[in-house]
C-alpha cells in the first residue's frame, strides 16, 4: 500500500549561490531506506530545496522529485540525499529539462 506524502520545499542548503540558468530541470528518483526509518528519511529529504516526496510504501521505498534551475543544483541535491544516514540506495529514474529561451523563440515563430 502506498501512502501519499506532500512536502513543500525548504530553504536550500546546497543550491544557494548558483547562477540561475534558463534551463529548468525536473528529475525523479526512488529512494530505499530501512523500514523503521521511513519517517526520519522523509523528514530529511524534505529539508532540501526543490525536493518533494510523492509517496512511499511500508517496505521503505520512497518516490521523490527534484526541481530547479540548472542541472548542477539538481545533481548535488540528489547526491546529498544519497548520503543521508538512513538512505540505503538512491536511484535516478527520470530527468528532463526545458530551455525557457528556446521555448519563447519557438512560440514567437
Amino acid at each position: 500500500m502506498w501512502r501519499m506524502h506532500h512536502c513543500l520545499p525548504r530553504s536550500s542548503h546546497f543550491n544557494q549561490g548558483y547562477r540561475m540558468t534558463e534551463d529548468y530541470h525536473v528529475s525523479s528518483a526512488v529512494i530505499y531506506c530501512a523500514v523503521d526509518k521511513i519517517k526520519q528519511t522523509i523528514s530529511a529529504i524534505s529539508e532540501y530545496e526543490g525536493a518533494e516526496v510523492h509517496g512511499f510504501n511500508p517496505e521503505g521505498k520512497i518516490v521523490i522529485s527534484i526541481e530547479g534551475h540548472g542541472r548542477r543544483g539538481v545533481v548535488e541535491t540528489l547526491e546529498h540525499i544519497a548520503k543521508i544516514d538512513t538512505v540505503i540506495s538512491c536511484n535516478l529514474v527520470y530527468h528532463q529539462y526545458d530551455n525557457e529561451t528556446e521555448n519563447q523563440e519557438n512560440a514567437e515563430t
